[in-house]
């Protein structure tokens, strides 16, 4: 089971040569996922250096705390990222009983924004991530922004039918 999650990403940027014209977040150049998609594999990598001290069977599960039975069927959590129709996204990769509910997936989706905002995410946001062709960059996990939201895969083909349905019918 996979959940996914958008990323923000950034650039170093010099600021002596900046463009104040542009967009800009804490002196750091935003970078669109789409443009991103080119470094999946750096930041995967990015990704398992910075968890070689989680725990190697359990991941972010280990630090889990909440429903006892969604600890019991959430057998492990590991976050990475990947290209999706040509965008690079943030995924949390699980092994799950086949009995896991409804609501013990909403439950891992709360535990797991937590993560993304304030746990894992929050410490990685901060590391370096060095890139062939665009120098350092940082991925966040978390957004504060009204879009950002952690989705299934259902929920995100859902949601893509419903924007394309949208788009045909304003045309």
């Amino acid at each position: 089971m996979k959940l996914y999650c958008p990323l923000k990403i950034y650039s170093d940027i010099d600021i002596s040569e900046y463009d104040w014209n542009d967009e800009i977040t804490d002196n750091f150049e935003h970078i669109s996922t789409y443009d991103a998609a080119d470094f999946e594999s750096e930041i995967n990598a990015a990704i398992c250096r910075y968890s070689e001290t989680m725990e190697k069977e359990r991941g972010l599960m280990k630090y889990y705390s909440g429903d006892p039975e969604v600890k019991q069927k959430v057998f492990s959590a590991f976050p990475s990222v990947e290209v999706k129709d040509g965008e690079l996204i943030g995924v949390f990769n699980f092994k799950v009983s086949p009995d896991i509910s409804d609501s013990h997936v909403e439950e891992l989706k709360e535990y797991l924004t937590g993560q993304a905002a304030d746990g894992w995410g929050e410490g990685f946001e901060q590391q370096e991530i060095k890139t062939s062709g665009r120098g350092k960059i940082f991925v966040s996990f978390w957004s504060s922004d009204g879009d950002w939201s952690m989705q299934t895969e259902e929920n995100m083909e859902t949601e893509e039918i419903e924007e394309t349905e949208e788009q045909n019918m304003s045309m």
